[in-house]
């Protein structure tokens, strides 16, 4: 009985937070009603915060998957005295057969003509092809890694000729004098390019932007060019570029004339107008239209 009492006349515990919260108040100023409330950092299990963003990008984290593996593979193929991957041509010791680099070993028997590593005498130096083979055919990384190519199907072999064309390589456009990777911009095609007129063949001489090629062809001094030349009284070959100029401007002037709504096309003045329709009847009573089949 008494421990019962006993047990009765304890005060009753605190109440337990629930577990969902996450929020604790911080020092409160008398003279503020409201109270400041600071959230916790919620964190992993690693430490680490859980809606943190990822120190690297996915392309960033390839990259250096693929440094990892090339530096992997490219490990027990070093040379002792640069400490780098053999070069193309390996040499090994006469007697040791110790491997190294042609150059480092040349160069290192200049100092002192022992074997770095046996110190016995190399001589006469023999080329380890086997050795080169395989370094041949180790993974190798693009030389231009760091502006995006992962590329991964590489070898010390195929590295090189992937170079030369590799979208990610730099190179500065000769119209535009500005810098891109290769797999970004057409290297034929610019737009800053100066393309000669569609319709040189009747005498115009005019060079500009493919942008501005298309108000251009329909200039008057076009329709000027063709009837000068249906005027010349000399004989038209149908398929010769003079025809398919004068039928591609016909085209323009009567199809192309208009906007793609079906309205007409910003007033031209009236000498233009009338250039134009002048050179309209003057091909449709020549003998290039219709075109030949």
């Amino acid at each position: 009985m008494c421990s019962v009492a006993t047990s009765a006349a304890l005060p009753p515990p605190p109440p337990r937070l629930a577990p969902s919260s996450l929020a604790v108040p911080t020092q409160v100023d008398e003279n503020e009603e409201d109270v400041e409330v600071v959230t916790k950092k919620r964190c992993t299990s690693n430490g680490s915060r859980w809606d943190a963003k990822p120190a690297e990008s996915t392309l960033e984290l390839r990259k250096q998957a693929v440094r990892d593996a090339v530096a992997a593979a490219q490990q027990a193929f070093r040379c002792p005295i640069c400490l780098d991957t053999f070069g193309e041509l390996v040499v090994e010791c006469a007697e040791c057969a110790h491997v190294f680099c042609d150059p480092c070993m040349r160069e290192s028997l200049k100092r002192k003509d022992k074997c770095p590593l046996c110190r016995c005498n190399p001589m006469p130096l023999r080329r380890s092809k086997p050795i080169e083979r395989l370094v041949a055919a180790l993974p190798e990384s693009c030389a231009f890694l760091d502006n995006g190519c992962v590329m991964t199907s590489l070898t010390r072999a195929t590295a090189f000729q992937h170079a030369l064309t590799c979208g990610f390589a730099r190179f500065t456009c000769p119209h535009c004098r500005q810098v891109f990777l290769r797999h970004e911009h057409d290297e034929s095609v610019c737009s800053a390019e100066l393309h000669a007129c569609p319709l040189s063949a009747l005498g115009c001489s005019f060079r500009a932007r493919v942008v501005d090629m298309h108000e251009h062809v329909k200039d008057r001094v076009h329709f000027d060019l063709a009837r000068r030349v249906l005027k010349g009284g000399g004989p038209i070959v149908p398929t010769s570029d003079m025809a398919t100029a004068l039928r591609a401007l016909l085209e323009i002037s009567t199809k192309a004339w208009k906007d793609t709504d079906g309205d007409p096309a910003p007033p031209h003045d009236e000498i233009t107008e009338r250039a134009r329709l002048e050179f309209v009847h003057a091909m449709l009573a020549s003998n290039i239209v219709p075109p030949p089949a």
